[in-house]
């Protein structure tokens, strides 16, 4: 069996990439490697260079990523409005530690 990462097209590709620079980045900093980054995302490392120019725009999407308000954004929309305020604050996802 092949332990190649499967083939993805390169906007999904570029999201799994930044996805993994965000998780790596919040518990290394910005002495994360891209390779730490690569193995995160089940890719080589090479891959990253395929996708992005350099560590220095990888960084810069990731951290654009994590600042995204949109998913919050759908996230509140998502809320029953017509519900009472108590189950619509039970029911609120939370957030991952």
């Amino acid at each position: 069996m092949s332990s190649r990462a499967p083939a993805l097209p390169p906007h999904e590709r570029r999201v799994q990439l930044e996805q993994a620079a965000v998780q790596v980045l919040l518990s290394r900093g910005l002495s994360a490697t891209t390779k730490e980054i690569a193995a995160e995302a089940g890719v080589a490392e090479d891959t990253i260079f395929r996708v992005f120019d350099s560590k220095d725009d990888l960084v810069h999407a990731a951290l654009h990523r994590a600042c995204d308000p949109e998913p919050l954004y759908a996230r509140l929309d998502a809320v029953d409005m017509d519900r009472p305020l108590r189950p619509r604050r039970r029911s609120w996802p939370r957030r991952p530690r």
